[in-house]
């Protein structure tokens, strides 16, 4: 690759190559020695490539590299203001003992309807919920607080799908909808809202009194046919006076960034009229510290924790052992390599099979030698 984006392509070669050893790990749970094979083969192949390509740099190879870093920036910048805005969430989350003086209050109005509420807590409620109930004074009749999950699975079985519970009052339910990578998620039709009524209603079968069994029953198919909404938050960062200057110029960046992305309703395959986004502004403190009493984080990465080094979420140096990018070299009980135990105070293992132990000689997990 004499061309100059050769030292590019390569690196992408290798980064490619690194990425599918990740997913034949987490996700397709390969065989460690086929795992380690192939990391062997091509990851060496591959890095020798790059290295040769390398040469080419004063040569015109750099332009890649610029576009690169601009690129990387861009979602550095994503990447920065994104869990700043789950942060606050988090820290300003709505509890099962808020809400209820929520809504048992008496101004509060319960209008016909049912409500997708989203949210992306799963122990508490969104704080855009205090808000939209302090100024709109009202609230549906069945309101539903809808999770998405991907988890890291390709499909997820139709009976696993949606997890439904109930929060303590009437006519609010917590719902949980899990989905695998391979699924795309969509609301077109009433299919999904269909399922969901049926895991409310089966629900209500299995946990509610027999005496309210009928009327929560009622009230769900009554809500259904009054008219089904989804609501959705929109939020935007209040940038003040307390900021830092880097805080400032990433959010900011941020901002620009997610003026220029399309809502996730239309996404997700809601119709227009049942479509509302709830807006808020998030108070933007400068809680990014470089040193805190229990750990050092750099750009959000714990870099030193008091149980070990961390760096860009790879633990390095543990109190029980040396990682390197999330595998244990070095233990106080044995050393290990790609994720293979080679020398355990109690033998010797070569790619999982104990080769010499106190006790004996083992060869490919048969004991030879007692």
């Amino acid at each position: 690759m004499d061309s100059p984006t050769g030292g590019v392509v390569s690196m992408v070669m290798l980064i490619t190559t690194i990425l599918l050893i990740l997913v034949m790990i987490i996700i397709w749970r390969s065989p460690p020695a086929l795992v380690a094979l192939y990391f062997v083969v091509f990851v060496v192949m591959e890095s020798v490539y790059v290295s040769a390509t390398f040469t080419n740099i004063p040569e015109g190879d750099w332009t890649p590299f610029v576009i690169s870093f601009i690129l990387a920036f861009i979602m550095f910048g994503w990447f920065y203001g994104r869990p700043r805005k789950l942060e606050y969430e988090l820290t300003h989350k709505i509890d099962l003992e808020r809400i209820r003086p929520l809504l048992t209050d008496l101004g509060l109005r319960r209008v016909p309807g049912l409500c997708f509420f989203y949210t992306n807590i799963q122990d508490g409620l969104t704080p855009i919920l205090g808000h939209y109930i302090k100024n709109m004074r009202s609230l549906h009749k069945v309101t539903v607080f809808t999770t998405l999950r991907y988890l890291l699975v390709p499909k997820v079985a139709p009976g696993e799908r949606i997890v439904v519970s109930k929060l303590g009052l009437r006519g609010v339910y917590r719902c949980v909808i899990r989905y695998g990578y391979a699924v795309k998620f969509s609301l077109e039709g009433d299919d999904l809202v269909n399922q969901v009524i049926q895991c409310l209603r089966a629900h209500v079968l299995h946990c509610s009194n027999s005496l309210e069994v009928d009327d929560e029953v009622s009230e769900l198919e009554e809500a259904k046919l009054a008219g089904v909404v989804h609501i959705r938050r929109k939020t935007r960062f209040y940038i003040g006076k307390r900021c830092g200057c880097f805080d400032r110029t990433m959010l900011v960046f941020y901002e620009v960034l997610h003026s220029n992305c399309r809502s996730a309703l239309p996404s997700m395959g809601i119709p227009l009229p049942q479509r509302i986004e709830v807006g808020m502004l998030y108070e933007a403190l400068h809680v990014l510290t470089a040193l805190t009493t229990r750990d050092l984080w750099v750009f959000g990465f714990e870099i030193l924790a008091p149980r070990g080094l961390w760096i860009l979420g790879f633990e390095i140096l543990a109190q029980r052992g040396l990682w390197i990018l999330g595998f244990e070299i070095l233990a106080p009980r044995g050393l290990w390599i790609l994720g293979f135990e080679i020398l355990a105070p109690r033998g010797l293992w070569i790619l999982g099979f104990e080769i010499l132990a106190q006790r004996g000689l083992w060869i490919l997990g048969f004991e030879i030698l007692v």
